[in-house]
């Protein structure tokens, strides 16, 4: 608690209740949760069979935000297809090799299972080593018999020593080598500063990536949210396969759009758009179009259970001078919404 109300007054200005929310954000769900046709390489549903691409949360997370800074901003770090909303069903991609604002590259498929390790990608996945079929830029997870072992096994997800480097890389790779890619963690110790954080980045129309331990929620008050709490900590998704064991430096990665504010008795709460599909109000489920946002607690008042927040990684796209001049010129524009 103490961490939580110095939280509240580290940020002057901010009143209880106050919300935040950046808006123009993709709300991309993880590739095993997209069925055919519209799934990577127009296959089946890859969670169902050999599972490729499945623990997806940090990519498809990273993703969201490549595709904000392309649509919003203009930068060519996605797959310069923009998202909307309000089509009645799921968003097919343009081409099968650019997918999910890069999340996941179809001509270079994760065939854990097979026994046949996966070939160099252009995706988020392969820069962040999801599933240790990539570029092991940080610390490699090697799991038994790296790129095989038998269908259905865990996989274990992207680890967090992986991120940073991973999406730095893969922003060079995109002409981009001056943004930055700041993380900023501690777990419950930080948790002030991770809050902070948060609000800056959203004060300034950034989201950004929220990393927590594991990702077991509960909807709090009506059947569907967009209030959740934190339930019993869980070691594995049984959906999406990732595993979330904070001690081997994994966990699970989402979206954060923006905040509300608490006070000593209501707790700072986080907007976030995740990668697993979650149902509407009206009972209906989620698709790549209708999305929800859920709101979390951040801070831990009252007895709830405490945020299993590790940290967060504030990402800035920044080009070239002359590039950033035109921009400028053209009067292009990152949008928030205060409410």
């Amino acid at each position: 608690m103490k961490f939580a109300v110095a939280a509240v007054f580290m940020v002057s200005g901010l009143a209880q209740g106050q919300q935040v929310v950046v808006n123009n954000v993709p709300d991309w769900h993880q590739p095993c949760l997209i069925g055919a046709p519209n799934g990577p390489n127009g296959g089946p549903n890859p969670g169902a069979g050999l599972a490729n691409f499945r623990a997806w949360c940090a990519p498809s997370a990273a993703s969201n935000i490549m595709g904000f800074w392309q649509d919003v901003n203009g930068f060519n770090v996605a797959d310069g297809a923009a998202y909307f909303s309000g089509a009645l069903i799921n968003w097919a991609p343009p081409a099968p090799a650019s997918w999910q604002d890069n999340a996941a590259d179809a001509s270079s498929i994760p065939l854990r299972g097979t026994g046949v390790a996966r070939g160099a990608g252009a995706d988020l996945g392969w820069y962040l080593d999801t599933n240790d079929q990539g570029d092991q830029v940080g610390a490699p997870n090697l799991l038994p018999n790296n790129g095989g072992g038998p269908a259905g096994e865990q996989f274990t997800g992207t680890k967090r020593v992986n991120q940073v480097p991973g999406i730095q890389n893969y922003l060079a790779a995109r002409g981009f080598a001056a943004s930055t890619v700041v993380r900023t963690g501690g777990g419950a110790a930080a948790i002030g500063a991770g809050w902070a954080n948060i609000v800056a980045e959203i004060n300034a129309g950034r989201p950004l990536i929220g990393e927590f331990d594991h990702f077991n929620i509960a909807a709090l008050g009506a059947p569907n949210g967009p209030e959740y709490m934190w339930d019993t900590p869980i070691s594995m998704d049984p959906i999406t396969g990732e595993e979330w064991n904070a001690g081997a430096g994994l966990g699970h990665a989402t979206t954060i759009v923006g905040y509300i504010v608490g006070n000593v008795n209501v707790p700072n709460k986080i907007i976030v758009q995740d990668s697993r599909r979650y149902l509407l109000a009206n009972g209906a489920p989620e698709n790549d179009n209708f999305f929800a946002q859920i709101i979390l607690p951040f801070s831990t008042v009252g007895g709830q259970a405490a945020s299993p927040w590790d940290a967060n990684i504030a990402i800035t796209v920044i080009p070239e001078p002359g590039v950033w001049a035109l921009l400028m010129c053209a009067g292009v524009l990152s949008f928030r919404r205060r409410r």
